[in-house]
C-alpha cells in the first residue's frame, strides 16, 4: 500500500510541475486572437447555461466543451466539464477531467479531491481511490478544513470525515468482493422499459407479465424540472408483456397515482393490484401510499398512517402473510443507528397494526433502504451503505427465523458494483430478480436491469448410453462430474436400462464418463452455456453416448428343411428388433447367416413358399460371449388349411378400429407371407376379451378384422383372397380370468382357408 501511495504522489507531482494552468488571454494566445475570441464566448455562455442550474447543464456542457477544444489546459473549465459528466454518471470521463484539473490548479486541491476520489471509485480503481480518500482525510483533519466546500448538505465536518471513513472501508471491500463473483446473467431491460433518463425500482407480478417502475423521462405529469438536478421529476411507468416474450413501450400507470410531484414505486403485489408509493414533497421530506387496481385502473393513492412520521419513509414491503410491513424511515424515535434505518410493524388478528420497530441486526451508522422479502417469507434483502458494501448503495441478504434475523451478506459481484444497487425485486420463483443500477453500458443515467440467479436454476439432464453397432440402450457404469475448481460428483437417477437423468446448474462445464464391461469407455464433456438467455423453463440438456463393443458379434447360421424329407427348403428369414426391421435375408440352399449383438431382443420370422409361417424369439447376453456361432436350424411343416397363426403386434386405439402405426410391421409380415404364397386364401379374424356386451364385441371386432382387410388389400393384396370376420368373445385362448390372459384373447388371426 505505501509503495502504490508514493507512485501516485510522485506521478501527481510531476505532472504539478510539468503542467501549467492557461487562462484564456491574448498573453497566452497572440498568434489567434479570434479562435480566443470564439473560446471565450463559449466559455461564458457555458458558465451561463450552468448557473441556471441542473436542468441547463447539458447545455452547458456543448460550450464547455467547444472552448476547450480550443484550449484544454485551463483548470476552472476542466473542472466545470469534469462536474457535469459526475451528475451525468459519466464516471471515467469525470475522473480525467478532475485529474486535468489538479494538475493544472493545486487551488483546484480542496474541491476536486473528492469528486475525483468518488470518480475513481466507481471507475474500479480502488488503490488510487483509497490514496486521494486519504488525502482528501488529512485535509478534513488539517488546519485548512474551514476552507473547504463539504459535500454533505449539513456542512458538518464530522459527517463528512464518517463518510469519507465509509468510503475507504467501501474499496476495501471490494478490492476483496470483486474476486468472489456469483453465477449471474445479468440483462439491460433495453430500450422498451429504460430510458436515457433515471429508470429505477421495478418490480413485476407473480406471472411475470406486468412491471412497474419509476422514471424520470421528459413527459412526467406536470412537467416540472426538478430544482436540484437535471431531470424532471418522478414518475410511475408499467409495461406488459407479449406471448413472445417481449415487453410493450412503457406508459405512464392509469388512474390518478402520478402528481406532478415526485411519485415513486417501491413494491408491487404478487396478484399486481397493490403498490406502494412514494411521494416526495419539501413540508415532511416524503411519505409512502398504497394504491389499488379496480376497474381497469388505480385508485388514488392513500397515506399508509401506520409507517408514517413527519420524517422521511423511502420503501416498504409486505410480507408474503400480508401481517408485516418492512420500511424504512428517518424517524429518530425508532431509526436509532443513524440516517435511514429498516424498521418493521405487524398486524394483529383485529387488523390493527403495532407501533414501529428498529430490526437492529441489520441497521448500521449509514444508510440502509429498500427492504424485500421472498415469498419463502424467510429470505430478506436489503440495501446499505455500511456492513461491506463496496460502492455506495449495496444489497445484502439475510434470513429470518422467527424474529431473529441473521448476520447480512453481501450478495457478492456483479450484482454489486462500485455504484450505488440501492433496489432489487425478486420473482415468485427466486430464479429472477429485477433491481436498477447507474453502471457503465446503461441505456442511460440508470437504468434497470433483468438478472437470472444462476444458482437458483436446476436444468434437467438426461444422460443415454447405446450400443454403437445396434444403438441400443445397454446398462452402464455412468458418472457425471461438474468440473471446476472444486469438482463435484452429480447424483444420477438410473430411470431404466441406459437412461439416466439428474439436475444441474447453469454456465457449468461437465463430464460424463460411462464404462460398461465388454465396451470401451468413453468420457463426453458438455457444458450449459448459452450464447443467448433461453426460457429456462423448458430447456432440457440431453447427452447419447454410445459406447463401442469390444467384443466379436454372435453369428446365427441358418438351415431351413421340410420337417419330414430333411430337404433343404429355400424361403426368406426376417429379423426384427421392436419396430424396426434388421435384416430381411434370402436363403440359398436353405441357408443364411446373420451377425447379431448382445442385450437386444431379436424376433425371427422365416417364411417359406407351402410352408407355416416360423417365429422365434431371441437375446444374447454376456453370458453368451463364448458362442461365437449360434445355429437357427428350421424344421418347417407343410401349410394346411385350417391352419391359424397369431398376429401377435397389431395394435388398435381404445375401442376403435383404427389401425395404430406400431402395428404394420406385424402386417408387413403377413403381407411378405401372402406374397410368398399366392395360391393361399386366408380369412382374417378379430377377437375380444368378455368385457361388454356380445352384441358390441362382435361389431368391434369385425370393424377390426375389417381395417386390417382393408390395409392388405391397400397395399397390394388381391381381396378375392382374404375374408374377414369378428367372433367377439366367442373362441377365447385362455380364461378370462386375469387381465394377461384377456390380453392373450384380445388378438387378431389369420386362417388359412385355401
Amino acid at each position: 500500500m505505501k509503495k502504490i501511495s508514493l507512485t501516485l504522489f510522485f506521478s501527481i507531482t510531476a505532472i504539478l510541475f510539468a503542467q501549467n494552468n492557461v487562462e484564456f488571454t491574448e498573453k497566452n494566445f497572440p498568434d489567434n486572437k479570434t479562435g480566443l475570441k470564439t473560446a471565450q464566448a463559449n466559455f461564458e455562455k457555458g458558465d451561463e447555461e450552468y448557473y441556471l442550474g441542473p436542468q441547463a447543464w447539458e447545455g452547458a456542457l456543448k460550450f464547455y466543451l467547444k472552448a476547450h477544444e480550443f484550449n484544454p489546459n485551463n483548470a476552472r473549465l476542466n473542472f466545470q466539464i469534469a462536474s457535469i459528466y459526475r451528475q451525468l454518471n459519466n464516471t471515467h470521463t469525470a475522473a480525467d477531467f478532475y485529474e486535468k484539473a489538479l494538475a493544472l490548479d493545486k487551488e483546484y486541491r480542496n474541491r476536486a479531491l473528492l469528486p475525483l476520489a468518488e470518480e475513481l471509485h466507481l471507475d474500479g480503481q480502488w488503490d488510487k481511490a483509497i490514496d486521494m480518500y486519504t488525502e482528501y482525510s488529512n485535509l478534513l483533519n488539517s488546519k485548512e478544513a474551514n476552507k473547504i466546500e463539504l459535500e454533505n448538505l449539513d456542512g458538518s465536518l464530522e459527517l463528512e470525515k464518517k463518510y469519507v471513513i465509509m468510503r475507504i472501508s467501501q474499496c476495501n471491500n471490494g478490492k476483496k468482493n470483486v474476486r468472489d463473483s456469483i453465477p449471474i446473467i445479468m440483462l439491460n431491460m433495453g430500450p422498451q422499459i429504460n430510458s436515457k433518463y433515471p429508470d429505477y425500482t421495478a418490480a413485476v407480478n407473480a406471472t411475470e407479465d406486468l412491471i412497474v417502475f419509476t422514471s424520470r423521462r421528459t413527459g412526467s405529469t406536470g412537467g416540472a424540472i426538478d430544482p436540484e438536478s437535471p431531470f424532471q421529476k418522478e414518475d410511475i411507468y408499467y409495461s406488459t408483456k407479449n406471448q413472445d416474450g417481449t415487453w410493450n413501450a412503457a406508459k405512464q400507470i392509469k388512474g390518478d397515482v402520478n402528481s406532478p410531484d415526485h411519485d415513486a414505486v417501491v413494491w408491487l403485489s404478487p396478484k399486481g393490484d397493490k403498490i406502494i408509493i412514494y411521494r416526495y414533497n419539501k413540508n415532511d421530506n416524503g411519505d409512502l401510499f398504497e394504491s389499488e387496481y379496480k376497474g381497469g385502473t388505480w385508485t388514488s393513492p392513500e397515506p399508509m398512517k401506520m409507517i408514517n412520521s413527519k420524517y422521511r419513509e423511502t420503501h416498504a414491503c409486505y410480507s408474503p402473510d400480508g401481517n408485516t410491513i418492512y420500511f424504512t424511515t428517518a424517524n429518530p424515535k425508532v431509526a436509532t443507528k443513524g440516517g435511514l434505518d429498516i424498521c418493521y410493524v405487524t398486524k394483529d388478528s383485529e387488523g390493527k397494526w403495532s407501533e414501529p420497530k428498529e430490526i437492529d441486526a441489520i441497521n448500521t451508522m449509514y444508510n440502509e433502504e429498500s427492504p424485500f422479502i421472498k415469498s419463502d417469507g424467510k429470505t430478506f434483502y436489503f440495501s446499505s451503505q455500511g456492513h461491506t458494501s463496496i460502492g455506495g448503495f449495496d444489497i445484502f441478504k439475510c434470513e429470518i427465523n422467527g424474529s431473529q434475523f441473521s448476520t447480512p451478506k453481501n450478495v457478492g459481484f456483479p450484482i454489486n458494483s462500485t455504484s450505488n444497487d440501492v433496489f432489487i425485486f425478486f420473482t415468485e420463483d427466486g430464479k429472477k430478480a429485477f433491481f436498477d443500477s447507474d453502471r457503465k453500458g446503461g441505456q442511460g443515467e440508470k437504468d434497470i436491469y433483468e438478472m437470472y440467479i444462476l444458482d437458483a436454476i436446476k436444468l434437467p439432464l438426461i444422460v443415454e448410453v447405446y450400443d454403437e453397432r445396434t444403438n441400443q440402450l445397454i446398462a452402464t457404469d455412468l458418472s457425471v462430474i461438474e468440473t471446476g475448481y472444486i469438482p463435484v460428483e452429480i447424483d444420477m437417477k438410473n430411470n431404466f436400462v441406459g437412461n439416466y437423468s439428474s439436475l444441474i446448474g447453469v454456465s457449468k462445464f461437465y463430464t460424463a464418463d460411462a464404462r460398461a464391461e465388454g465396451y470401451e469407455s468413453k468420457k463426453v464433456k458438455f457444458n450449459t452455456r448459452f450464447e443467448k438467455v433461453p426460457d429456462f423453463d423448458t430447456v432440457v440438456i440431453k447427452q447419447k453416448i454410445y459406447l463401442k463393443p469390444n467384443f466379436p458379434p454372435i453369428v446365427m447360421k441358418c438351415d431351413l428343411k421340410d420337417k419330414k424329407t430333411l430337404i433343404q427348403v429355400n424361403g426368406e428369414v426376417e429379423i426384427t428388433s421392436g419396430d424396426n426391421i434388421i435384416a430381411k435375408l434370402q436363403t440359398v440352399d436353405g441357408k443364411c447367416e446373420y451377425r447379431l449383438e448382445i442385450d437386444v431382443d431379436y424376433q425371427v420370422i422365416v417364411i417359406a413358399k407351402g410352408y407355416k409361417m416360423v417365429t422365434t424369439n431371441l437375446r444374447f447376453t454376456k453370458d453368451d460371449l463364448q458362442k461365437t456361432i449360434y445355429l437357427g436350424n428350421f424344421d418347417l411343416e407343410e401349410l394346411e388349411i385350417g391352419d391359424k397363426f397369431v398376429l401377435k403386434n397389431v395394435y388398435f386405439d381404445y375401442n376403435k378400429s383404427n389401425l395404430r402405426s406400431e402395428s404394420i410391421n406385424e402386417l408387413n409380415i403377413l403381407k411378405e407371407f401372402l406374397h410368398e404364397n399366392p395360391d393361399v386364401r386366408v380369412e382374417v379374424s378379430a377377437h375380444t376379451d368378455n368385457r361388454g356386451s356380445a352384441n358390441y364385441n362382435y361389431a368391434l371386432s369385425d370393424s377390426r378384422a375389417a381395417s386390417v382387410m382393408e390395409w392388405l388389400v391397400s397395399n397390394g393384396i388381391d381381396a378375392g383372397r382374404l375374408t374377414s370376420k369378428g367372433y367377439g368373445f366367442d373362441q377365447p385362448i385362455a380364461p378370462n380370468d386375469t387381465e394377461e390372459n384377456m390380453q392373450l384373447n384380445r388378438r387378431v388371426e389369420f386362417k388359412i382357408i385355401k
